[in-house]
């Protein structure tokens, strides 16, 4: 494929398009000048380079929406899973040890708010600095790179 320059939102779909049909007319123009004839050549290879072009471009087009829609939601199924502080807290409240509440931490997915006003909630609540330190340590829930519909 030749290197397309320009607007970095094209789709695969335009660019193919584009792509296609320019070496398309190279190849009728080609042919066509053997035929005597390099403008109609010219014109069909065009034209059916452009088709083939867009086609194949649509369907990567079409591909990395569906790529984008699984990581979205497995991205969102891992959220709804993830411990967030407000377990945390639940943990504390409910009388759990901090043993168990360290190994807890360590074994769950997560999506902490670990700012400065999150963390003198937890110490306010009484969640001690083992637990914390578990939880800034902790395997978070990352939004995939290359989504670009999650906000």
């Amino acid at each position: 494929m030749l290197p397309s320059a320009g607007c970095r939102s094209a789709t695969h779909t335009t660019t193919g398009a584009a792509t296609g049909a320019g070496v398309g007319a190279l190849a009728g123009a080609v042919i066509g000048n053997k035929l005597g004839k390099p403008l109609q050549g010219a014109a069909i290879g065009g034209a059916a380079g452009g088709v083939l072009g867009g086609t194949a471009g649509a369907a990567e087009d079409l591909r990395e929406r569906e790529e984008d829609r699984v990581a979205d939601e497995h991205y969102r199924q891992a959220l709804a899973i993830a411990l967030k502080n407000e377990d945390v807290l639940q943990m504390l409240a409910d009388g759990q040890s901090e043993e168990v509440m360290v190994s807890t931490i360590e074994k769950s997915l997560s999506s902490y708010d670990l700012s400065p006003a999150g963390l003198a909630v937890l110490k306010a609540a009484g969640v001690s600095d083992r637990c914390i330190l578990a939880m800034q340590n902790s395997l978070k829930v990352r939004r995939p790179a290359t989504l670009r519909s999650v906000r």
